[in-house]
């Protein structure tokens, strides 16, 4: 957006490769990208940000001469939480089946192996 090479007219095929787009005038807003809320922290001086284990969610802390303000950002679709109604019962018993299938196969082949030597 703020690149100052954007072309004036509308960019060509190769600008368009390179991430350019045409020059506004006026920054476009875009909700999603702004930490917006109805609180007010009055005289920010620092503004701190780091991120948390979750691979799209991060921790931002404001700093003002009348208070702080903490608060978690993630993108409009947080696609790395798990939504509420994801079975875990079915995940655990997916993962026990899979044990269960894997020692028997691998006893199964043990056996086997064991036989053809012996013979």
């Amino acid at each position: 957006m703020l690149d100052p090479r954007r072309p004036s007219s509308e960019p060509t095929k190769f600008e368009k490769m390179e991430g350019l787009m045409k020059y506004e005038p006026m920054v476009p807003f875009i909700p999603s990208m702004v930490a917006s809320y109805s609180q007010v922290v009055g005289g920010v001086d620092r503004v701190f940000v780091n991120p948390t284990r979750l691979e799209s969610q991060c921790l931002m802390l404001a700093i003002g001469s009348e208070g702080l303000f903490v608060t978690r950002l993630s993108p409009s679709r947080s696609f790395d939480i798990l939504p509420s109604s994801f079975s875990r019962v079915g995940l655990v018993v997916a993962m026990v089946g899979l044990i269960g299938l894997y020692l028997a196969v691998k006893r199964y082949g043990e056996g086997k192996a064991t036989k053809m030597a012996w013979a």
